[in-house]
């Protein structure tokens, strides 16, 4: 697939966190980098302020980096307190039907299926913004797991990180965006529609249910707005799992189907990146997102701490 559905409240908290302030973006194909301001003479007692920017890396790291899946981890665990709050103020977060079974986790591999069919579509020929979704999730990948094979242990590394990430992020931002969210949203227009009239409940109920799912996952979509095309491709997405999350009524169909899409984009980015050319990972590393930077910077970061 092409998208990372990993972190998604947080991608604007990331950009203002982790990239400089009052700094221009780089130019494609170009880095940014740490620099310092001329040397000038300090009062006395003064010292200089330490530089707390971290270049970001002009290639691909080779291995992985648990620190930073550890990061991108807790980072996912941010939504959490929506979930939670979402619980307490007495939404069903986890569905109607709710049944936590291996028939309704078979159920969300299956619906995982046909969007990942569509990630092996020559999209990137059809619509050239694809190309930007693309490279935004191989540089999110190789900054995380490397680009380099380096047998059974890497193998057991790689499919580690990414069953930890991707389950955490398909079941928080399930909760969030459709048990909470979307149920929210849908309580809210089935009150509308019913306000001062007598309405009967079931058409009422199908369309504050398909409201619902179209606002929040316009939402979803404007919190993923990455790079050119990675905002309709998420808000696709988010209308993708809000259809299986209402049809089904169990939130663990929805959170399976979400964490087998992210699962599987991580794995085959990770394969097609280890089996490239020295020359096209150069390129590749060449390119520049505001996230990508910002977490190539994070890691930089962390491995030197």
């Amino acid at each position: 697939m092409r998208r990372t559905a990993l972190i998604s409240l947080i991608a604007a908290w990331q950009c203002a966190a982790l990239a400089p302030a009052n700094r221009p973006l780089a130019a494609p194909g170009k880095h940014v980098h740490a620099q310092r301001a001329p040397a000038r003479a300090l009062p006395p007692q003064a010292e200089p302020a330490p530089d707390l920017e971290a270049a970001v890396p002009d290639g691909l790291p080779a291995t992985p980096s648990f620190k930073l899946v550890a990061f991108l981890w807790a980072n996912t665990l941010l939504l959490a307190p929506v979930a939670l709050a979402g619980a307490a103020m007495g939404a069903n977060v986890l569905g109607p039907n709710w049944a936590w079974s291996a028939k309704a986790a078979r159920q969300g591999v299956l619906f995982a299926l046909p969007w990942i069919a569509l990630s092996f579509a020559p999209l990137d020929k059809w619509v050239p913004a694809m190309a930007d979704v693309t490279a935004h999730t191989e540089l999110l990948t190789a900054t995380a797991l490397g680009v380099e094979f380096g047998g059974y242990r890497r193998w057991g590394q790689v499919a580690g990180a990414t069953a930890l990430v991707s389950a955490s992020a398909g079941a928080l931002e399930e909760a969030a965006f459709r048990g909470v969210a979307q149920r929210g949203v849908a309580a809210a227009v089935a009150w509308l529609l019913r306000l001062g009239r007598a309405a009967t409940a079931g058409p009422v109920d199908r369309v504050a249910t398909a409201v619902a799912v179209g606002v929040v996952a316009g939402g979803f979509g404007a919190l993923h707005d990455y790079c050119r095309g990675y905002a309709l491709l998420a808000a696709l997405a988010g209308a993708y799992f809000g259809v299986v999350y209402a049809c089904t009524g169990n939130l663990l169909v929805a959170a399976v189907a979400h964490a087998a899409v992210d699962a599987v984009a991580f794995v085959t980015c990770y394969w097609s990146l280890c089996r490239r050319s020295a020359a096209d990972k150069a390129k590749l590393a060449a390119r520049s997102f505001k996230v990508t930077d910002a977490l190539r910077a994070t890691r930089a970061r962390l491995e030197a701490a």
